[in-house]
C-alpha cells in the first residue's frame, strides 16, 4: 500500500536532486532509505533470497563458460599460463647463456688465431 510523501519529505527529496534520501525514524533511531522506484527494481535482485543451490549455480556458470567457448582446447594455454610462462623464460635465459657462451668461445678461437699469427 503505497504512502503518500508529505510537503517535508517532498522538499527533501527535491534538495537530493535524485540521490536516495536518508530519513530516520524517531521512535527507534532506525535509518531508512528512500529510493526511487526504478533504482529499487534494479537493486532488489542484488538482495533477493535465491532459489538455486550452490551446485546449481556452479553447474550453470559452468555452462556459461562452455557457451563463450572456454572449454575450447586454445583457451588450455590460459589454463597453464604460469607453466607455459615459466618454460618460455626457461627458454629465453637458455638461449642467452648458449649466445654468452659462443661469444666466449668465439673470443677464446680469436685470441688463439691472433697469439698464432704473432709467433710465426
Amino acid at each position: 500500500m503505497p504512502i503518500e510523501l508529505t510537503e517535508p519529505f517532498q522538499q527533501a527529496l527535491d534538495a537530493q536532486s535524485g540521490e536516495p534520501l536518508r530519513v530516520v525514524d524517531p521512535r527507534t533511531q532506525q535509518a531508512y532509505v528512500l529510493l526511487r522506484e526504478d533504482v529499487f527494481e534494479r537493486l532488489k535482485a542484488l538482495f533477493a533470497d535465491d532459489d538455486l543451490a550452490a551446485e546449481d549455480k556452479l553447474f550453470l556458470l559452468a555452462e556459461s563458460g562452455r557457451r563463450a567457448g572456454w572449454d575450447a582446447p586454445e583457451m588450455d594455454d590460459y589454463d597453464n599460463y604460469d607453466a607455459s610462462r615459466q618454460k618460455l623464460s626457461c627458454f629465453v635465459i637458455g638461449l642467452y647463456h648458449r649466445f654468452d657462451l659462443r661469444a666466449e668461445a668465439g673470443l677464446a678461437q680469436q685470441q688463439v688465431a691472433d697469439a698464432g699469427e704473432g709467433s710465426v
